[in-house]
C-alpha cells in the first residue's frame, strides 16, 4: 500500500508537467478552441471556462444579486456571496431588497405593502386578495353584484369607491341601509326584508272603525 502512494504522488509532477507542456503561456494562442485568446481565458484548457464574468452581492442568500455591487473576476476568483445575473424574459434582473431572502425577481406577490417580485409594482394581482365591493351611494355599505379583488392599503382600506361588506339593499339610495331608521315611504330603508314596518318613525296609529262611522275605538288601536 505504501508503495502505491508514492507511486501516485510521483506522478503528479508528471502530471502537471505534462499540461504546461501541452498549454504553454501563449497570449495569442486560443488551446482550448472557445474563441478567447490565452491572453484574456481565465483557463485556456477549459472550453467551458472562458473571460471574467461580472457576478453580484447577494447578502440575503436567495440566489439574485444587487445590481450596485459588483466584481468582474474569473470564476475561481469570485468572492463569497456573489453571484452571477439572472435573467427573465430576456432582461437581466437584480435583487431590490437584499436583505430580505423573500423580496426577489422570482418571489410570489403577497397583500403586505412591499415589492415582493422587484417589478416596481407594490400588492398588485396578489391571487388570494379579499373582495371588496362598490358602494355608490357612499353610505359605508357595499354591492354584493359590484365585487373587486384587492390588498389593503396602509390604512386598511379597499380599492376607491369600495367597502369590505355587501349589506347594502339598495346602492343607489344612500338613505337606506342596514339598521337606518325606517320610514314609511314604500322602501325597505333598514334592510331588514320588510317595507315599511309598524315600528317606522313616522309610523300613525289607526284605531279600529267596527260601525263605519268614521270614528275608531280608542281600545283598538
Amino acid at each position: 500500500m505504501t508503495s502505491l502512494l508514492l507511486t501516485l504522488l510521483a506522478c503528479f509532477p508528471e502530471i502537471q508537467n505534462e499540461a504546461a507542456e501541452r498549454f504553454p503561456e501563449n497570449p495569442t494562442d486560443d488551446y482550448d478552441e472557445d474563441g478567447f485568446m490565452d491572453a484574456e481565458d481565465c483557463d485556456d484548457s477549459n472550453p467551458d471556462i472562458t473571460v471574467p464574468q461580472t457576478y453580484y452581492m447577494d447578502a440575503d442568500g436567495d440566489g439574485f444579486g444587487e445590481e450596485s455591487i459588483s466584481e468582474l473576476v474569473c470564476p475561481d476568483e469570485k468572492s463569497d456571496g456573489y453571484v452571477e445575473a439572472k435573467e427573465r424574459s430576456g432582461v437581466l434582473v437584480f435583487d431590490c431588497d437584499d436583505e430580505n431572502a423573500l423580496v426577489h425577481p422570482d418571489a410570489e406577490e403577497i397583500c403586505d405593502l412591499i415589492n415582493n417580485d422587484c417589478d416596481d409594482d407594490i400588492d398588485e394581482d396578489v391571487s388570494d386578495a379579499p373582495l371588496w365591493f362598490f358602494d355608490g351611494d357612499e353610505d359605508g355599505y357595499g354591492d354584493f353584484s359590484q365585487p373587486e379583488p384587492g390588498c389593503p392599503d396602509e390604512d386598511g382600506n379597499g380599492p376607491t369607491g369600495y367597502v369590505g361588506n355587501y349589506a347594502d339593499c339598495d346602492d343607489g339610495n344612500a338613505s337606506v341601509y342596514p339598521n337606518a331608521e325606517e320610514y314609511c315611504n314604500g322602501l325597505d330603508d333598514n334592510c331588514n326584508g320588510v317595507t315599511d314596518e309598524a315600528l317606522s318613525v313616522d309610523a300613525q296609529i289607526w284605531y279600529a272603525d267596527s260601525d263605519g262611522d268614521g270614528f275608531g275605538s280608542r281600545s283598538s288601536a
